[in-house]
Parts: C-alpha cells; sequence; structure tokens
C-alpha cells in the first residue's frame, strides 16, 4: 500500500504495517509502520491505540480522514489493513 493516492503520485512510498495483539482479548499491544515520512502519522495513531486499549474492531470501525497529497487510500489505509489481517485471522481460528 503506499502513502499517498494514487500510488503513482510524486515521492509516493510503500507502507507496511503490522499489529500485534493480546492474544485472547483482540486488544493491541504493539505494532511497527515501514515506509515514508508519513509513518511517523500511523505511529502516532498505533501509540494512542495501545494507551486507549482499543481492540482490532474498535480500529476497524475507526473513522478517518484522508487526503491524496496526505495519506493512503480510504480503500487501503494501512492501519484498517493491518487490522483486518488480524480480524480474518481470529475468525478462522
Amino acid at each position: 500500500m503506499s502513502d499517498y493516492h494514487p500510488e503513482n503520485l510524486p515521492d509516493a512510498h510503500k507502507q507496511i504495517v503490522k499489529l500485534i495483539t493480546a492474544k485472547h482479548s483482540e486488544v493491541i499491544i504493539g505494532g511497527e509502520v515501514i515506509g515514508g515520512l508519513e509513518a511517523g502519522e500511523l505511529t502516532n495513531v498505533i501509540g494512542l491505540a495501545i494507551q486507549s486499549r482499543m481492540s482490532v474492531n474498535n480500529l476497524l470501525t475507526m473513522q478517518i480522514g484522508t487526503h491524496p497529497c496526505l495519506t493512503a487510500s480510504p480503500a487501503a489505509y494501512p492501519l484498517i489493513k493491518a487490522a483486518e489481517i488480524i480480524a480474518i485471522k481470529m475468525l478462522n481460528k
């Protein structure tokens, strides 16, 4: 996923987000972000999620704002995509 949308904008960078949750509660307890200058903002959101003891479901239903020159696409927002991956893994257990 790119940090800008569309991905072919100048200076767009690939972003990767990984979230870590408590095994049984789905509460976010950690995470990492790789890619571009905007990675810092996603890191701040992950920090807030940890501090607020947010669950995967909280992230999936969180309202986000996007802008082509500032953020990833709302359809492929890296933080939400990482939460979706965890939710799918939990469903398949």
